[in-house]
């Protein structure tokens, strides 16, 4: 008699976590670059939350979901700076969003996307004559994230027509594709998108903050605040590299960018370091923004 497949133990292995069946997927620990100090801001941000690099500018953007908390707060919450860290331009998301947990940029659309998770929402905003954010001029649209089942949406980015989100509670990423009216709208009765999603748990994020497309190898980028790693994943989440921050002294990864390094060595990553929480520590101004050197 034929030895029968135990089918059921086949299935269990295929079931494995993506990081226990990605035994030989190498672990960096990145080169630190450069280090931009944003608490020494004129108006500075102890928690910087969100990054996006925009070409056109050639510089990034940054969010703080918290400043507004503290005895710092200036009326700004949005910073644009220079790749080395010099403050370029300064705003503020008030007018939509009090609390903005990461932002993205389309160079196609030129529409910057602004997540909010208290709101459960994604603001959409096309600027207006000075193109600058976080301005009276800027055109504001958002749709719900929670229609779909983010409640969390701590995290953005942007490549292939395609907006991805993090949800942190959730551990998931969502990947965004505007329907046949080409716009990013939410799905029905909101709007026309449609949605997949993968789950970072076995790829050891536990809490994913942020998520950046590289779209020279067409892989994500995926960072988690308390396990202080970066992920390097497939558009479907299968594991390809893991970056150990833990040597850098970061205490709190957030937001992470992809752009040109600021001694021209190809693209960097650009991590977002909110430091100490300002709710156990109310007079913490320690927030930073880690280069790493990326491997290939």
């Amino acid at each position: 008699m034929r030895t029968p497949i135990k089918l059921a133990a086949v299935a269990a292995a295929l079931l494995l976590p993506l990081a226990s069946q990605a035994s030989a997927v190498t672990t960096v620990k990145p080169g630190l670059t450069h280090l931009t100090r944003t608490s020494d801001w004129g108006k500075p941000s102890p928690d910087p939350m969100g990054l996006a690099y925009r070409p056109s500018s050639n510089t990034i953007f940054v969010v703080d979901s918290e400043v507004e908390e503290t005895a710092l707060w200036g009326g700004v919450n949005l910073w644009e700076m220079s790749r080395s860290g010099s403050v370029v331009g300064q705003g503020s998301t008030t007018k939509f969003s009090v609390e903005p947990t990461d932002i993205a940029y389309s160079p196609k659309s030129k529409r910057f996307f602004v997540a909010d998770d208290d709101l459960d929402r994604i603001f959409v905003v096309a600027t207006g004559a000075d193109n600058k954010m976080g301005t009276p001029d800027d055109r504001v649209r958002s749709f719900s994230t929670a229609a779909f089942g983010s409640r969390d949406a701590e995290g953005l980015g942007f490549g292939a027509g395609t907006l991805w989100i993090t949800d942190g509670v959730g551990q998931q990423v969502f990947k965004v594709k505007p329907g046949a009216n080409k716009t990013f709208d939410g799905i029905a009765p909101e709007g026309d998108d449609t949605i997949t999603h993968f789950s970072t748990a076995g790829l050891g994020l536990n809490d994913p903050e942020d998520v950046e497309y590289n779209r020279v190898n067409n892989h994500l980028y995926i960072v988690s605040r308390v396990d202080k790693i970066i992920a390097e994943t497939s558009p479907i989440g299968a594991l390809r590299k893991v970056y150990d921050l833990t040597d850098s002294n970061i205490n709190q990864p957030a937001g992470i960018t992809l752009a040109p390094s600021t001694n021209g060595t190809g693209k960097a990553l650009f991590v977002a370091d909110r430091g100490y929480d300002n709710e156990l520590h109310p007079n913490e101004n320690d927030g930073r923004i880690f280069e790493f050197k990326r491997t290939a």
